[in-house]
């Protein structure tokens, strides 16, 4: 989830190499979201000999940095470009792209967190859970699945499928929960649950979901997509790299 390779694990275990800061979020994620309906925000704290005026300057074109991984950059950071962004008040370069890609791998490992527990799931792990079901082998060509804030005729969050697709699906997100449009399924489900049951049963037995608790099945079928395919996720949620300017 939060991009780390085996090898810097291996690392961290053997050569006792500190926890990368997103790493050190991720972990923190997890705990949190195993409490029902709590989405937390970025990680706070971290110790750091940084100053405030720095971590502000960072974080105010960055504000989904964490403090913990801003902390990181920042000791990273030469003493020439930290003298350039003080006298600036302004990210030089280096430093910049840097931060970019931090928030982008940030953001990316949130929303992969979201297909882990269903907690922490956002709007970004809402894309990325339809992206993933568009591509599960038996998905059909000829389904529309949308999700929509408040009601059928709300605002769109995410789709797939053609908008000319004879069979249409519709997710409402309600609060912390979702429900159909057409009012047949149970209110207040979470996401995995509410897919499973917009799904109609040829598509499921398609996908190979079992008639009781498919919910936990396309939730580990998602996950497993997503994990192995992090590069497309990123993609799939229009992050970039940076390009030197």
């Amino acid at each position: 989830v939060s991009g780390i390779t085996d090898d810097v694990l291996r690392q961290i275990h053997v050569d006792g190499r500190p926890i990368p800061a997103i790493l050190m979020d991720t972990l923190e994620q997890f705990d949190l979201g195993r409490e029902p309906g709590l989405v937390p925000e970025p990680a706070l704290g971290g110790a750091g000999k940084q100053s405030s005026a720095d971590l502000e300057v960072l974080r105010r074109r960055y504000p989904m940095l964490s403090e913990r991984v801003a902390r990181e950059l920042l000791g990273q950071v030469g003493e020439g470009d930290l003298a350039r962004m003080r006298q600036t008040q302004r990210l030089p370069v280096a430093i910049d792209d840097q931060a970019r890609t931090l928030a982008q791998q940030s953001r990316l490992s949130r929303a992969l967190g979201g297909l882990c527990l269903p907690g922490l799931a956002s709007l970004d792990s809402q894309r990325l859970a339809l992206h993933c079901l568009e591509q599960l082998p038996g998905w059909p060509g000829e389904l529309r699945l949308e999700i929509r804030a408040s009601s059928g005729t709300g605002r769109l969050l995410a789709s797939i499928g053609s908008e000319d697709a004879p069979i249409r699906q519709c997710l409402i997100k309600q609060g912390t929960g979702f429900t159909l449009a057409d009012s047949a399924g149970e209110p207040g489900l979470n996401l995995f649950d509410a897919l499973a049951q917009a799904l109609p049963e040829q598509t499921r037995h398609a996908l190979g979901l079992p008639a009781t608790r498919p919910g936990a099945d396309l939730q580990q079928a998602l996950g497993r997509y997503a994990a192995g395919h992090r590069t497309e996720m990123a993609s799939a949620l229009k992050l970039r790299a940076p390009r030197s300017r």
